[in-house]
Parts: C-alpha cells; sequence; structure tokens
C-alpha cells in the first residue's frame, strides 16, 4: 500500500486521461486501478491492467482526500493506494491486484500449471517488498518527498544497494525474473528500480544502482509497450516527478 508524503498537489493531466486510460476518459475501463502516476505501488497494477487490454488507471488524489470519501472506504477500508475495482470485485495491496489480474485476464503471466514458477514469482515479489522496498523508504522516497531523511544516508544508502545486490543475484539470473518470459514480479519490481535509477537520485542522496538493474529496466520497457506512461504521465510520471526533483 502507499501513503504519499507530499507538499505539491498532483491532478491528472489531460494527457494523462486520454492517452493513459485514467478515470478522466470518456469510456472508464473496466478494471479500474485508483492512484496517482508517480507512486510506484500503483505503477505495477496499472502497466498490467494496461497490458491487458483491459483497464488503467483510474485517478485518486490523496492529496485532495479522495481516499478518504465514502465510495473509496467501500472498496478499501484501510484508504490505501493501490486500489481495483472490476465489477463487483474491490481490493486492495499491489501484489494481490496484480495477482488478481494476471489470472482473470493475464495467465501467462502467473502460470497456475506450473506451480514451481509461480512459488518462484511468489518469492521474488515477497522478498522484494519485505526486504528491497523497506530500504527503499529511507533513500528513493526522500528524494521523492514522500519520507523523510534518515540519520545516516550514507549507511541507508548501502543498506539500500546490499538488499538490492541480494535480489537480483538471486533472482536476475536471466532477462526477467522468470528468464525470458514476464510475470507479474517484473511488473512488480520495475517501477521501483526505475526510479532508484534516476539522476535525481544520484544527485540528491548519492545513490546509484548497478548496470544489470539498469538492463532490467530497460528490457522491461521495450517488451512492455504500457511502460511509457513510467516516463511519461501529463509531468506526474514517476520518471518526470523525479526530474522535478534534480
Amino acid at each position: 500500500s502507499q501513503r504519499l508524503f507530499v507538499t505539491s498537489t498532483l491532478s491528472c493531466s489531460c494527457h494523462c486521461k486520454e492517452a493513459m486510460g485514467c478515470g478522466g476518459s470518456k469510456a472508464p475501463a473496466k478494471v479500474q486501478v485508483f492512484g496517482m502516476p508517480v507512486s510506484q505501488n500503483v505503477m505495477g497494477p496499472v502497466l498490467l491492467a494496461m497490458d491487458s487490454g483491459k483497464g488503467g488507471l483510474e485517478m485518486c488524489n490523496i492529496m485532495e482526500g479522495a481516499q478518504n470519501t465514502p465510495e473509496f472506504l467501500a472498496m478499501n477500508p484501510y484508504h490505501h493506494i493501490p486500489t481495483m475495482k472490476d465489477g463487483d470485485v474491490a481490493i486492495g495491496e499491489s501484489s494481490a491486484i496484480l495477482h488478481y489480474i494476471a489470472l482473470k485476464y493475464k495467465p501467462e503471466y502467473y502460470p497456475v500449471n506450473n506451480p514451481a514458477m509461480c512459488a518462484w514469482i511468489d518469492f521474488a515479489m515477497d522478498s522484494f517488498a519485505c526486504e528491497v522496498y523497506k530500504a527503499h523508504h529511507e533513500t528513493v522516497y526522500v528524494v521523492l518527498g514522500f519520507h523523510s531523511p534518515p540519520a545516516d544516508q550514507k549507511a541507508a544508502n548501502q543498506a539500500y544497494n546490499e538488499s538490492l545486490d541480494t535480489w537480483v543475484k538471486h533472482f536476475l539470473k536471466g532477462k526477467f525474473v522468470c528468464g525470458n518470459k514476464l510475470t507479474i514480479a517484473d511488473f512488480k519490481a520495475v517501477p521501483f528500480l526505475i526510479a532508484a535509477m534516476q539522476p535525481a537520485c544520484e544527485a540528491k542522496i548519492g545513490l546509484t544502482v548497478p548496470d544489470r538493474v539498469k538492463k532490467y529496466v530497460d528490457d522491461f520497457c521495450a517488451s512492455v509497450a504500457s511502460s511509457s506512461m513510467l516516463k511519461s504521465a501529463g509531468g506526474y510520471s514517476i520518471v518526470e516527478f523525479l526530474a522535478s526533483k534534480a
């Protein structure tokens, strides 16, 4: 789930609404992923919904309290983004949403007839969420303005690189987490990693990531057309927002 601590108000531009399938579009998509394009937790499910051809981003401006309306709380009483609605199904948490969309609309990204592969995908996703994401808070989120700086930024950077290095060495032995096959594990990790590799992170806190991470992100973006929203969303994509912090 995502809690954003930002000082600037974000709104969904016409470019984002029309080109990216956001909540302002004339014909709302079937699968609605409520969130903001700068949120790394949100964007994995958004990219998957777009990739499946079944949905996209539904703008939920948490700076204006959209997550506290009765309508939103009926979907997710914890008022967190991302939250997804697909017909009568309403759930929160990015990993749960990724699993749902894949199971219903993109089964090749989570092939239940291959338990070993599914277990590997889940291992990659859970370890990323529990290990890498924890260190993400005191590094990349500091640059974004979502988290206050730690007492020792250099030590926080080292902790991030150590956790990321372990994850990369264990799970990226091939092109993607499952070799040459895209899975929901890649949709989970890439929005965070593309944020970490932006120049603003090095300029502001001295954080750098290995070339292997950059290659992984580039390979994902080359394979997933919807990944363009990581770089362009009317000024509020992850890449655009971090560029404004450089």
